[in-house]
């Protein structure tokens, strides 16, 4: 999380939680999740899981939900979604026979979509000062300005080097 709480996972929580997201996707893409409504089907593929956080005993999970389109269509997915709870979690009961217990879950609306905006605004103006996941991974693979550094070409503003130039 950019902005959130940083949690440590065991590794039986990372499995589990990794289990529960793959089952949620296949159970929200496949529509298996019961109807009730005209219009259901398309509500549940709309649903977009984003992140599942275990608690440390692995007896809750906290499902970080989104939803594709606007802000009225994901206000209706999540509310959708809290609504037949029951229903998802008998559909998870299905895939998860081997398990002997169901987590209790609680679905999270996700913060995914504001830090996205977030990025792209600050790529697009960077004297916004936004933070930039991503700036670390470019520098690192700038294998290019490397070479070009150590053999001494570079920036036409910066002064030369008065010792020469630096050979490795």
């Amino acid at each position: 999380d950019p902005q959130g709480i940083k949690h440590i996972e065991t590794r039986k929580q990372a499995r589990l939680a990794s289990h529960i997201k793959t089952v949620l996707e296949s159970i929200f893409q496949n529509c298996e999740v019961e109807y009730s409504r005209i219009g259901d089907d398309e509500i549940q593929r709309r649903v977009r899981i984003d992140d599942v956080i275990m608690s440390k005993g692995c007896n809750s999970a906290y499902v970080h939900i989104g939803a594709e389109g606007d802000a009225l269509e994901k206000r209706q997915a999540i509310v959708w979604l809290v609504r037949n709870k029951g229903k998802v979690k008998s559909a998870m009961a299905r895939h998860m026979k081997r398990h002997s217990r169901l987590p209790q879950i609680h679905f999270v609306e996700s913060n995914f979509d504001e830090w996205m905006d977030q990025i792209r605004l600050g790529r697009k103006h960077p004297e916004l000062n936004f933070p930039d996941p991503f700036r670390g991974i470019e520098e690192s693979m700038d294998q290019q300005g490397k070479v070009y550094r150590k053999m001494g070409v570079g920036d036409p503003q910066s002064p030369v080097n008065p010792w020469g130039y630096r050979v490795r």
